[in-house]
């Protein structure tokens, strides 16, 4: 560091003139003749009109349009073989626990493939809460994405 800094001196005091500096006159010199004072009410005129208070306009919503498409179920649709209380195990490779009962919610977590959880209670839409056995996470699945244990199928 002490080695850069004296290159760095050194080459100052080269470029500035080393024994033969001599200070001078260190004004700008502007290249541009003055200008008249109708030339610079016109250019002030000119920044001002740039420079003008903006008007703000607000302008009122649109009413809500009505929809083509149908609205939501709200009563709640669950396949027949899942029951609050009930036992289900997970399939498919990349099953994930939601914050709630739509994919517009965060994930929590990803649940395995053949991980056992518990139907806490039944959504809208074919959503279940769950709740995993192994780590007690509770979040929201789609049901078809849980199928009965092997024991209870055989009963």
């Amino acid at each position: 560091m002490i080695v850069t800094f004296g290159t760095l001196v050194a080459a100052w005091y080269l470029l500035s003139g080393g024994d033969s500096f001599e200070p001078g006159d260190v004004s700008v010199a502007v290249f541009a003749p003055p200008l008249s004072e109708a030339e610079r009410a016109e250019r002030q005129a000119a920044v001002e009109a740039l420079v003008a208070p903006a008007t703000l306009t607000v302008k009122e919503p649109d009413p809500p349009r009505a929809s083509a498409e149908p609205q939501r179920a709200e009563t709640p649709v669950v396949p027949t073989d899942v029951a609050d209380g009930a036992l289900r195990r997970v399939r498919g490779d990349r099953v994930f626990l939601h914050d709630g009962p739509d994919r517009s919610f965060g994930v929590l977590l990803e649940l395995l493939e053949g991980e056992d959880v518990a139907i806490l209670r039944t959504g809208a839409g074919g959503w279940v809460q769950v709740r995993a056995l192994d780590g007690g996470a509770v979040g929201w699945v789609t049901a078809s994405t849980l199928i009965q244990p092997q024991a209870q199928q055989e009963e």
